[in-house]
């Protein structure tokens, strides 16, 4: 059972029903999302210092033992690296703001749905409800006709029986 416009596969999130935000009310659009694959996190313990010479402060970025390894260590010069934790930092917060937009998106849309099924199961019930009360207005003046023809046979036979 299909339960909304993104749901979340083996594969990653797939995009199952027509977007009617941007006008595609009439065709079904089929896209595959992956989820953002985390970043291997940046320790003070995998940066060490290394002295080049006298004049320059450098470092050594090395890579965790299970991601891959690099072909050659570099050597970065320590102004830039404040700069690079900070670039490390925002493209991981980039990566999670984008994976947050995503999971809201599909959460709004979901939000959607319940709201609109909910009104379309209220119209439906509204209708049901007035064809209750048509029927029930039509029983209320078959029976008000009934009794009115029962009274006057009533007051007939009480007028004959006098």
């Amino acid at each position: 059972m299909q339960k909304g416009l993104i749901k979340k596969t083996k594969k990653g999130f797939e995009h199952t029903q027509p977007l009617n935000k941007i006008g595609y009310d009439t065709e079904t659009i089929n896209v595959t999302w992956k989820p953002l694959l985390p970043r291997p996190p940046i320790s003070s313990s995998s940066i060490r210092l290394s002295p080049m010479t006298s004049t320059t402060n450098s470092f050594t970025l090395e890579t965790p033992p299970d991601t891959c390894t690099p072909i050659s260590t570099t050597k970065v010069n320590s102004n830039l690296m404040p700069i690079l934790l900070e670039a490390a930092a925002e493209a991981a917060l980039r990566d999670k703001r984008q994976e947050r937009m995503v999971k809201n998106r599909a959460a709004a849309y979901e939000s959607r749905k319940r709201k609109r099924e909910q009104a379309e199961r209220l119209t439906a019930e509204n209708e049901e409800m007035k064809e209750r009360i048509i029927n029930l207005e039509v029983k209320i003046a078959e029976l008000t006709r009934e009794n009115e023809r029962y009274k006057r046979i009533f007051a007939e036979k009480e007028g004959k029986g006098e």
